[in-house]
């Protein structure tokens, strides 16, 4: 519940937020896919009704064992496009 006070404030401050979900519940979602293409939304806020949080929810390979190892490699993916300095910026420790 924190989060959703800390991620609103930081849009109402006028931050750029993007949560990247997991579609948790794909057992049980009505006409099975096997695969699940990436989603990106705005959802309601949950705390301040006037704020919209921007949600990447990445694609999925909907199969027991198979969908851990896909959530690794697309949610990588979409964070790294959506911050690929984060990624390219290299420092030096010393």
């Amino acid at each position: 519940h924190q989060q959703h006070h800390l991620i609103e404030r930081l849009v109402k401050k006028g931050n750029r937020v993007r949560i990247v979900d997991y579609e948790i519940d794909w057992k049980e979602s009505l006409g099975y896919k096997p695969f699940s293409r990436t989603k990106i939304f705005d959802a309601p806020g949950k705390v301040i009704d006037s704020i919209r949080v921007k949600v990447v929810r990445p694609s999925l390979i909907r199969a027991p064992i198979l969908c851990y190892a896909s959530i690794l490699v697309f949610h990588t993916v979409r964070i790294i496009k959506i911050c690929p300095t984060c990624y390219t910026r290299r420092e030096t420790i010393r």
